[in-house]
């Protein structure tokens, strides 16, 4: 909020938070420059589009099974 990225509201007993249009801005920079970095990491892998596809699926099954987990120490 400081920065001025956020804005925050308070309704009752609860607080909202909202990105401001210099927030929203800045997300979107970001999210062009990891693009790049991405793009530019997997043309430089020299893997086929196959490969990258099972290595999808083998990370976002890995992704699951860490939410799971997060979740079953929550709990306890």
């Amino acid at each position: 909020m400081a920065e001025g990225l956020v804005e925050g509201e308070r309704r009752g007993k609860e607080r909202y938070y909202t990105t401001t249009e210099h927030g929203a801005e800045i997300c979107q920079k970001y999210r062009q420059l990891r693009e790049i970095c991405l793009l530019d990491t997997l043309n430089s892998m020299d893997s086929d589009s196959e490969e990258l596809r099972r290595l999808a699926t083998v990370l976002r099954g890995m992704s699951g099974l860490y939410d799971q987990a997060a979740r079953s120490v929550a709990s306890v």
